[in-house]
């Protein structure tokens, strides 16, 4: 599957439903103060686990001699249902599914090494570059997510933890892949495990992990390396064309033609391919506009006697490349930035440059920045939620096993919402505390984003 499909089937494939089925998420749980040491628990492995190697290369050997585990049919779909079932309904041994596999997924996550050795490839392949071992990562995720739940079932927690961190350190490891799509498979395993930390913070006795979840990174995802392999994609799909010293022939305006219709699935739809032939065509034909487009390419350091010389498809081309380029970093410029102080204006650049024709097919080149950045921030967001869910654990045990009335009754710093940089909103009624996410900008259809964990103890 190419890489730009894929991206936007991960983006794009989950349910959608009306605001007035919002779901809720029950947590009982029981008071319980922090571990001894406070950092008995960790959520991902420490340095002192940690042995030399490249940790991808190792947890590609979890599918080696395994193809019936992750490929046989019956055993797929057991574990599609084992990844949802009530815990009572899981198999009894299911602590130690996965077997070798993930051992060996345990070993390869405690090496300090991460090195996808891809970039050459990046180059070369361009936006043609596939990615199969991406996706199958997924279903060593689900391996260790069944694994996980087994674990907490037995009750063996120490265990449990340790799984997760396995998973954690797979999910990070693919935040640091070069491509957005990376970024997007790391999102989707960070968050199917933080339903096993859910599951397992409810068992009665199960150690508190709000300190282990502050010393989790601000985010597992660094969208600033994918961001720049974006940029790679780019030109290296229309390498050899953006040489400003070389002069296209007819060969070449053929070439980059061709490569267009290849790729024209970026614009959506036929009619809005029509539309940008009709303005490629309007402007090799207006001589005004080219000479005036020829100026810009001098001014910004294209030899002069060679733009002198460029036919009307390469003067169209490099015009469109730098408006790509500036409309890119308009909005990769923001990927630093927490959520809350970025979305507003990614939202405003990414409206901008949908009025235009010129900047529709510019930024028909680029990534979907703001989608991947707000699937970013409600991973952070789902994180920092159960801060506060642990943190009230914490209060509940030093006072009587009673809720607190309002966040402000807990003497403990409490992380704000990713997403508006605001605390998040909880409230105290009828004996169940309510706490509740806000939903990023233009994603309110999409039932996962919504997070309200309704809180009773024991």
């Amino acid at each position: 599957m190419r890489l730009l499909t894929l991206c936007c089937a991960l983006l794009w494939a989950l349910p959608v439903m009306g605001q007035e089925q919002l779901p809720v998420t029950k947590l009982a749980l029981s008071p319980q103060g922090e571990p001894k040491p406070a950092l008995k628990f960790l959520l991902l492995p420490d340095l002192l686990d940690k042995k030399p190697g490249n940790s991808v290369q190792a947890f590609y050997k979890c599918f080696m001699e395994q193809n019936v585990l992750y490929h046989d049919k019956q055993l797929v779909e057991d574990r599609t249902k084992w990844l949802t079932c009530p815990l009572a309904d899981l198999p009894k041994d299911a602590e130690n599914y996965g077997g070798t596999s993930a051992r060996q997924a345990l070993y390869a996550a405690r090496l300090e090494g991460c090195d996808w050795q891809i970039l050459q490839q990046l180059k070369s392949d361009g936006i043609n570059l596939l990615l199969p071992d991406i996706q199958q990562l997924r279903s060593l995720s689900q391996v260790l997510k069944v694994r996980t739940r087994g674990q907490v079932k037995a009750g063996k927690f120490d265990d449990a933890i340790r799984t997760i961190q396995t998973n954690l350190a797979l999910a990070k490891c693919l935040g640091e892949h070069p491509t957005l799509i990376g970024n997007l498979v790391c999102i989707a395993i960070a968050q199917q495990t933080i339903g096993t930390i859910e599951e397992l913070i409810q068992q009665p006795g199960a150690p508190n992990l709000y300190w282990a979840l502050v010393q989790l990174p601000s985010s597992l995802v660094d969208v600033r390396q994918a961001l720049q392999g974006e940029r790679v994609f780019v030109r290296s799909e229309f390498a050899g064309f953006t040489d400003p010293s070389r002069v296209w022939s007819d060969d070449d305006v053929a070439q980059i033609i061709a490569k267009v219709r290849g790729n024209s699935g970026m614009l959506n739809t036929k009619e809005a391919f029509a539309d940008a032939e009709r303005w490629v065509k309007a402007r090799s034909e207006d001589a005004a506009w080219l000479q005036k487009s020829q100026q810009n390419l001098i001014e910004l350091g294209c030899p002069e006697a060679k733009v002198k010389q460029y036919p009307p498809g390469q003067v169209i081309f490099l015009r469109l490349l730098f408006r790509q380029e500036v409309l890119r970093d308009d909005m990769a410029k923001w990927a630093a930035l927490p959520f809350w102080q970025a979305d507003e204006a990614m939202e405003r650049t990414e409206s901008a440059k949908l009025t235009d024709i010129e900047d529709i097919l510019a930024s028909s080149l680029s990534a979907a920045v703001r989608k991947v950045r707000a699937a970013q921030a409600r991973l952070d967001q789902r994180f920092a939620m159960l801060q506060v869910v642990e943190a009230i654990r914490l209060h509940a045990a030093a006072h009587d096993g009673k809720l607190p009335a309002t966040p402000g009754d807990i003497k403990l710093p409490l992380p704000v919402d990713p997403v508006t940089g605001k605390p998040f909103e909880y409230t105290l009624r009828d004996g169940r505390g309510l706490l509740v996410n806000t939903v990023p900008k233009g994603t309110e259809k999409i039932m996962a984003n919504h997070i309200r964990y309704e809180i009773t103890l024991r």
